[in-house]
């Protein structure tokens, strides 16, 4: 199948016409109707943008004008980055017009694609990120207006994150920050109003949360074996952190990615993000602890941008063993 175009700038269509649009006036639809039932509901909005290609209306495009556009902070891998910890960046390339352009910049692990190309695919991830926030605002404006706003929990939230050139990445097949965080926003009768909390939450707590606040039973925890349980999770809820953000939470979060019979197995505190690759088996859907192709530690204190890896360092050590053991111990122990 080809793909020629990794963005485009449609001059053509309203917002309406696009499937982003469509789905928002779907959604719109859907609580007019829910409205005048007067049942409780839910509602899963699931929109497709910024993910790839970076399609949008000609006016969000205009909101960026290329040369205005900014280059990233760190454009180059790590220091002392491990070579299996660098994604090629397919899922980008595999569009015609990047390929095109990473040949023309001799794109590699350590030579990063040219300025102008750069700018061009994140002022289209920019205005795909616009349009789709105006979208997530009309229907934010449905429910404002069908007085369904007051006793109604929001939640959004993305699956991943996104490399604009930072690490010389594209895209998010990574362990880095820039794949793993994403944003969380959380709405709720009674709930904190304006508030950023730097506390770890995880994905896998929307489930909890969602029951929490709705006034459900929150599934419970896992057991280790969870082959015969009906329904359970690995999360947390974070209902409680939904009405004081300030209070103590969790002190870890994790995430992995695989590459090929290795898997990288990241684990997130509020200082470091510690890597490891190692073996893993298929037969246990198990990491093979012994078997390492590489580590990783970046100190967001110090370096937010990830531009060295500190693991090797002899004055980082004991917090390597502490990290490395809470890896190892998993997220029931966080």
């Amino acid at each position: 199948t080809t793909r020629p175009h990794s963005w485009f700038s449609n001059e053509t269509a309203s917002d309406e016409q696009t499937p982003d649009g469509m789905i928002a006036a779907n959604a719109i639809e859907r609580l007019h109707n829910i409205s005048q039932s007067g049942d409780p509901f839910f509602l899963a909005v699931g929109f497709h943008k910024p993910h790839l290609p970076h399609i949008a209306p000609k006016k969000y495009f205009d909101m960026y004008p290329l040369e205005n556009v900014s280059l990233p902070q760190n454009p180059n891998i790590p220091k002392g980055l491990p070579d299996i910890a660098w994604n090629n960046c397919n899922e980008l390339l595999s569009y015609d017009d990047a390929e095109s352009a990473a040949k023309q910049s001799h794109f590699s692990m350590t030579t990063p694609l040219e300025d102008d190309e750069q700018r061009r695919q994140r002022r289209a991830y920019f205005a795909t990120t616009t349009f789709v926030d105006a979208q997530i605002g009309k229907v934010m404006k449905a429910l404002d207006d069908l007085d369904l706003m007051e006793d109604t929990v929001i939640m959004l939230w993305g699956d991943h994150g996104w490399h604009l050139g930072e690490n010389n990445e594209w895209a998010k097949h990574t362990n880095f920050e820039r794949a793993t965080h994403v944003p969380l926003i959380i709405l709720a009768p009674n709930g904190s109003r304006n508030i950023q909390t730097d506390a770890l939450t995880e994905l896998v707590d929307v489930y909890s949360t969602l029951a929490d606040l709705a006034g459900l039973p929150v599934p419970p925890v896992c057991p280790v074996n969870s082959s015969q349980i009906a329904v359970c999770t690995e999360g947390t809820s974070v209902a409680a952190l939904v009405r004081n953000a300030s209070m103590p939470w969790k002190n870890a979060s994790f995430s992995q990615w695989p590459k090929g019979s290795v898997m990288g197995y990241t684990l997130r505190s509020a200082q470091y993000r510690y890597t490891e690759w190692v073996k893993y088996d298929h037969s246990r859907f198990a990491p093979t602890w012994n078997e390492v192709s590489g580590r990783e530690l970046y100190d967001f204190l110090h370096d937010p941008n990830e531009t060295e890896n500190l693991v090797n360092h002899p004055q980082v050590q004991q917090t390597v063993e502490q990290l490395q053991a809470q890896l190892h111990a998993g997220w029931r122990h966080a």
